[in-house]
């Protein structure tokens, strides 16, 4: 599995899916509220009907249909604002990774970590929660599955952090972090 670490505007980014984290007690998270605006009140919509609650690991497809450039929203329960945590984080971006699984997709970006205001922390669990979630033992298996699963997350960032990083997750040795000089040969296990 690939993943990069890049600045963008949230909205201007084309991509098969792109997930994002909602709480369960505050539906006009400014993330949220900037996506919504964009999709004509969709999601507020989901919300006042109770089709989408942002209870913890919780997940819903949407598709944009061309509103913005990603395909398809991952709408991803965090639970209660108040209750969020790195632990949180991690499990919702395996919750989304499992629920994409089952379908086409190859490849997704993540706004996870921005999720009640983001830090490092929340960046490393949703890095850690998208590779243990879409991790999948298939050594043994003798069939080949065309729906593995996705094998590359973009991670984005609104604001400027530093240089791209891109790493691969390496199930023997961990994450291998490359393209950035600073971090070139480090690596994190799990």
């Amino acid at each position: 599995m690939n993943f990069e670490i890049a600045v963008e505007y949230l909205l201007k980014h084309a991509c098969q899916a792109l997930v994002v984290g909602c709480f369960e007690d505050d539906a006009i998270d400014p993330l949220v509220t900037e996506i919504d605006r964009a999709l004509g009140g969709c999601l507020g919509e989901l919300y006042r009907q109770h089709e989408f609650t942002g209870k913890p690991n919780k997940t819903r497809f949407i598709h944009t249909l061309g509103r913005i450039p990603a395909e398809r929203l991952v709408l991803v329960g965090l639970g209660k604002k108040k209750d969020l945590s790195g632990e949180r984080i991690r499990q919702g971006a395996g919750a989304a990774m499992q629920a994409m699984r089952g379908t086409s997709l190859k490849s997704c970006s993540t706004l996870l970590h921005l999720a009640g205001g983001g830090g490092d922390d929340s960046l490393q669990a949703a890095v850690e929660g998208a590779a243990l979630g879409g991790y999948a033992f298939s050594h043994y298996k003798t069939k080949n599955d065309d729906n593995g699963g996705i094998q590359e997350v973009r991670v984005r960032n609104p604001v400027y952090t530093g240089h791209p990083i891109r790493f691969q997750l390496d199930t023997e040795s961990g994450i291998n972090w490359t393209g950035n000089p600073v971090l070139t040969g480090q690596q994190i296990r799990f």
